[in-house]
């Protein structure tokens, strides 16, 4: 209930609400679609649904308003694998690259994480014998 209250508040200060259908889908669509503007986000929506449902609104603002949020969590991701000789020197939790001849090794990924952390992302490695994979997530949206 608190959460319905919170739409139909922010309903109120809507510039160019989206008119047509089902209220409640109006509102949560404008409100997704002001959140995404707010951050630079382009949000796209093609609606249409009958003015009445077979539903409760309360169902349909569970349903509609976590999917739209989700969708408002934009991520990018970056994986990259490659394969390697299955050979791994690990320093405490830091992987160290074993480069021949290379004076500074082992700090490439220690600087990955950091700038992941820095903007609230997340990095995962994996290997097995023969690939080694790092995938970051950085998160596009601003909350």
């Amino acid at each position: 209930l608190t959460y319905i209250e919170q739409i139909y508040d922010s309903a109120n200060g809507m510039k160019v609400p989206l008119t047509g259908g089902n209220s409640m889908v109006n509102i949560l669509v404008n409100n997704a679609q002001q959140q995404a503007a707010a951050c630079c986000v382009p949000l796209t929506a093609n609606i249409m649904v009958p003015p009445e449902l077979p539903f409760e609104n309360v169902d349909l603002c569970i349903i509609l308003g976590n999917l739209l949020d989700n969708a408002l969590e934009a991520f990018l991701i970056i994986s990259i694998s490659n394969s390697y000789n299955g050979q791994l020197r690990i320093e405490g939790n830091r992987y160290e690259s074993i480069k021949i001849g290379e004076q500074y090794c082992g700090i490439g990924l220690s600087n990955v994480s950091t700038v992941i952390h820095k903007y609230n992302g997340d990095m995962k490695i994996s290997h097995n014998n023969d690939v080694f994979t790092v995938s970051v997530m950085l998160p596009l949206v601003c909350r």
